[in-house]
């Protein structure tokens, strides 16, 4: 490795490629161009998926074009900004991966919530406007629809968000974020916050391991990141840059040790190369969300230094 000694961030500088920081990486990961790629995980990854086409093809990215039209005339929200593919902790994600691969299993058929009679929410994966059963169910199948071209895919790219979760209490279910306001007046005292502890994370990624390798073709390849985009809000009594680095200090350690023990595993280190750049040209005005530059930045060397690119 060509940097094992520890070297201090760019500083500012009048050129701002020189502000970004590109670590040394020791996986080269063989794609091809044109090959499928599918990506999961937190809002970062609708981001990164945004330049990966043309050279791939990412049947996980949804345009608001592609959205069937009986489904867009439901609810605004459902396509105003595609959140419905935002999925925030490992455990959303196994939970939307199984549900699609494996429609089966009995856990999948009660993954909706009845808030009042003939209306319900899915809140552990997917879509939190209260909608029609029925209709609930059609947004479901097609979210599920969408989620099974993983099968397709050599390469899947998997961004992890947050370790603070919101827990059923009945159905021992993770929410894939805070209850809706419609969950909270229907099951008062149902849902309970809790921190997701770095066991609870790996032993999810390793279930994300197996529904993969169940369902994809041999020799299919991980990459994962975690997000460098921190929390909004806490709902822990401490400050929250304080409970933002507790958090992402969870995912990272569990995904340290789940790359280490799995040799179709990779990890992509976007979280360190957007920390520890300079702060001039990587954030928005809100200092929490990147700029589309600096994730450009992440998807070129991604492509240049971490992946052998092939055809």
């Amino acid at each position: 490795m060509k940097y094992r000694r520890w070297r201090p961030p760019p500083i500012m500088r009048e050129n701002p490629e020189e502000d970004f920081f590109r670590p040394d990486c020791d996986r080269r990961l063989p794609m091809r161009t044109g090959e499928k790629v599918f990506t999961i995980g937190s809002c970062f990854a609708r981001n990164v998926e945004g330049f990966l086409t043309p050279r791939f093809q990412v049947p996980s990215r949804v345009n608001k074009s592609d959205v069937p039209a009986d489904i867009a005339a439901m609810h605004e929200r459902l396509t105003a900004d595609l959140t419905i593919w935002h999925r925030y902790n490992v455990f959303s994600i196994r939970n939307s991966l199984a549900w699609a691969l494996e429609p089966k299993h009995p856990d999948a058929r009660h993954r909706l919530l009845e808030v009042e009679p003939g209306r319900s929410v899915d809140p552990y994966a997917g879509c939190h406007t209260v909608l029609t059963t029925a209709d609930a169910e059609r947004v479901g199948r097609w979210i599920d629809a969408t989620i099974s071209t993983v099968r397709d895919c050599r390469v899947v790219i998997i961004t992890l968000g947050l370790s603070e979760v919101w827990y059923d209490r009945e159905t021992g279910r993770v929410l894939n974020s805070a209850p809706p306001r419609e969950l909270w007046s229907a099951f008062p005292g149902r849902f309970q916050f809790r921190v997701a502890t770095c066991g609870e994370t790996l032993q999810e990624l390793n279930a994300i391991s197996a529904i993969l390798s169940r369902h994809c073709a041999d020799g299919f390849q991980i990459v994962v990141t975690v997000s460098p985009i921190p929390l909004l809000a806490t709902f822990r009594e401490t400050d929250i840059v304080v409970a933002n680095a507790a958090s992402k200090s969870i995912l990272r350690a569990a995904v340290d040790q789940w790359s280490n023990e799995h040799d179709n595993v990779h990890y992509f280190p976007s979280y360190e190369m957007i920390l520890n750049s300079s702060s001039k040209g990587m954030w928005l005005d809100d200092f929490r969300h990147c700029t589309i530059d600096s994730i450009r930045r992440v998807v070129e060397f991604f492509l240049t230094e971490f992946v052998i690119l092939e055809g």
